[in-house]
């Protein structure tokens, strides 16, 4: 008999609890750092109408959520969320916490503070964020989150769910001007350890500025059609970092890549005569030091794209910035694999932009 009616308050208990945490859609009219609104894939970077106007790499890239986040107030203890994406969930030189993982900060008077996460990576990936409770450095209870999605994943959906008695409420996203961010793997996110440590979500949360990440995998080329897309979402700032998937190898010449660049300036200036343009020389490899190869592979790209900065400047192009090599400054502990920055590259990665952005706009843009 106890054992009965014990095992019948366990259930009831379980019941009751499920019953005041039950799973809730996110709705995509939340995301954040997202240029377009797609209704046929809500998580994909690029509208449904490019999937005509770009390669098919591309358009495949753009269905990864890097940059891609959620913005929340919050009095729970306890933040469940569980979803799926389409494609692998971790690369060799890639953990699934950052290629398909997501990412929680919370805030106290512009001060970030990181939120570990418990996880389960599965056919749905289910992150449990427990034990938040006001502190010395949070002293209020409803506080305000940033939730980053996977930067090298595509998510189908998402869930999310609190402990009983307690509410969440989603921020919509920002109408300010964004940054938006052309570039390689290393715009992307590659290879950080978890989406929060990209270097385009460093600077966005530095910044509290919106920021586009329209970073895809080897695919970063300064093509026409990326540039027209961008010349639709009225940009405060446009990164150009795309010298990292130019070959010098017979895929690539050096002329070929400053046609790329002129035209990319051109088109921007065409509808945005007075928007700020970054070019962003090849931050190098790790290995370049020791390995002429290496060395040789980024210095003449990182030359033709100072000539012609150089020849735009001389032909009056106003508002025209340049980030170098030696301003990035990745040393060999930068990296995971020689190409693509850890952690600590990110990190210096962004301050370096963020210093330069700082000279762009003496007040944030």
């Amino acid at each position: 008999m106890r054992r009965v009616l014990f095992t019948t308050l366990i259930l009831f208990g379980f019941s009751f609890c499920m019953a005041q945490t039950q799973w809730q859609q996110v709705d995509p009219e939340h995301i954040h750092g997202q240029g377009w609104k797609n209704e046929q894939r809500p998580f994909n970077r690029l509208p449904q109408k490019a999937k005509n106007q770009v390669r098919k790499a591309v358009w495949n890239l753009g269905k990864h959520a890097a940059g891609l986040s959620l913005e929340f107030t919050s009095n729970a203890s306890l933040i469940e969320f569980r979803y799926v994406v389409e494609n692998e969930l971790a690369y060799p030189h890639m953990p699934a916490t950052g290629k398909s993982g997501i990412d929680l900060y919370t805030y106290n008077n512009k001060q970030e503070f990181w939120i570990k996460g418990n996880y389960q990576f599965k056919d749905t990936i289910y992150y449990s964020f427990k034990g938040i409770a006001p502190t010395e450095h949070i002293e209020d209870p409803n506080r305000k989150y940033k939730l980053y999605l996977p930067l090298y994943n595509s998510v189908k959906w998402i869930e999310f769910r609190t402990n009983p008695s307690t509410s969440l409420s989603f921020v919509p996203p920002s109408n300010t001007q964004p940054i938006v961010i052309y570039g390689t793997s290393i715009a992307q996110g590659a290879c950080a350890t978890r989406p929060g440590m990209a270097w385009g979500n460093i600077v966005a949360r530095q910044l509290e500025q919106p920021v586009i990440n329209l970073g895809f995998s080897g695919n970063g080329r300064l093509e026409a059609p990326i540039m027209d897309l961008i010349n639709e979402l009225n940009p405060a700032l446009v990164i150009l970092d795309c010298l990292p998937n130019f070959y010098l190898n017979g895929r690539h010449t050096l002329p070929q890549v400053k046609e790329r660049l002129l035209q990319s300036v051109a088109q921007i200036r065409k509808q945005h005569p007075n928007t700020p343009i970054l070019l962003t020389q090849h931050m190098g490899y790790a290995e370049a030091l020791i390995q002429t190869k290496k060395a040789e592979a980024n210095q003449p790209l990182n030359q033709t794209l100072t000539e012609t900065f150089q020849q735009l400047i001389q032909q009056g192009h106003n508002n025209l910035y340049m980030l170098s090599k030696e301003e990035i400054g990745l040393d060999h502990n930068s990296y995971v694999d020689g190409t693509h920055p850890n952690d600590m590259g990110m990190l210096r990665y962004a301050e370096a932009y963020l210093k330069k952005i700082a000279e762009i706009f003496p007040k944030n843009p």
